[in-house]
């Protein structure tokens, strides 16, 4: 379902939950129409590319492809502090809102949802086929 459409449908019982990352509370409204939040399992990647055109990265020398990489590994790191920032803010300020509530899980309590969740990843990177693997390994790398 497309993130426009999670509110009314949350709102309006189509749906009684939502997967999405913290910052949803607030950039999509979400805080508004729930009553719960659950944290703590592995959930979903926001993966953000930076692109460049082919033949100009070719173009390039080694020592300019090298600068470009580490500015874009800079800037991808930048962003996902600046995610996990807002989406910390997010959820706490849903916990601090009267009648809402955050669901904190063990590890324990998250493993059966963990292994469900790391099973449809693989299913899923197997369809696509492809760099999907090498996408999905990207995503995990700290």
């Amino acid at each position: 379902m497309p993130v426009s459409e999670v509110y009314n449908a949350l709102q309006t019982g189509v749906i009684d939950a939502a997967m999405i990352d913290g910052t949803a509370t607030k950039a999509f409204r979400l805080g508004e129409v729930a009553n719960y939040v659950t944290v703590g399992m592995k959930t979903t990647n926001s993966p953000f590319f930076i692109v460049m055109n082919r033949d100009a990265w070719s173009d390039l020398t080694d020592e300019q492809k090298a600068v470009v990489e580490e500015a874009g590994r800079q800037a991808s790191l930048n962003g996902q502090a600046m995610q996990l920032r807002v989406a910390a803010d997010g959820i706490d300020s849903f916990g601090a809102t009267a009648g809402k509530e955050v669901i904190r899980l063990t590890a324990e309590q998250a493993a059966p949802f963990n292994a469900i969740a790391d099973q449809v990843t693989a299913k899923i990177v197997a369809e696509i086929g492809g760099d999907a693997a090498k996408i999905a390994d990207a995503l995990k790398a700290k």
